[in-house]
């Protein structure tokens, strides 16, 4: 009885442990995702004034920001090749000629296979001839 008091209190305890964490988790959540709700500068449109509605159109007018205008300068860039490196290295040449063995080896193993399969039908053939000699002799 002693026993399973004690082990049913080391669960509680355990039990109030992860309980307490689970809330801090959620307690630091929470403050998280109310300093980035204050970070975030989010119109609401419906407790806007007319005019504060005015003064945000007019700068939107005056400074107009297009979405993902960042992405721009990059495509430019590889547009006009700028980054893309278009000299043969060391590391490219290696693999070419790499590539080139393994394609020339995959060519002399098909035409190995199919010799060994001509000579494999060559031996059937000659063992079918021997059978009917044997065969026609008796």
């Amino acid at each position: 009885m002693i026993d399973k008091l004690s082990i049913h209190e080391s669960m509680k305890q355990n039990i109030d442990i992860k309980l307490n964490k689970d809330s801090t988790v959620r307690k630091e959540i929470t403050e998280r995702d109310s300093k980035l709700k204050k970070t975030v500068s989010l119109y609401n449109v419906d407790e806007m004034s007319f005019e504060e509605l005015q003064t945000s159109v007019r700068r939107i007018m005056e400074n107009p920001q297009q979405p993902f205008s960042f992405l721009a300068n990059i495509s430019d860039e590889f547009a006009n090749n700028k980054h893309l490196s278009t000299k043969p290295t060391e590391i490219n040449m290696q693999l070419a000629s790499v590539a080139k063995r393994i394609e020339s080896s995959k060519i002399l193993l098909e035409k190995t296979k199919s010799r060994i399969e001509d000579l494999y039908l060559h031996a059937k053939q000659n063992d079918v001839c021997q059978s009917w000699k044997v065969y026609d002799g008796n």
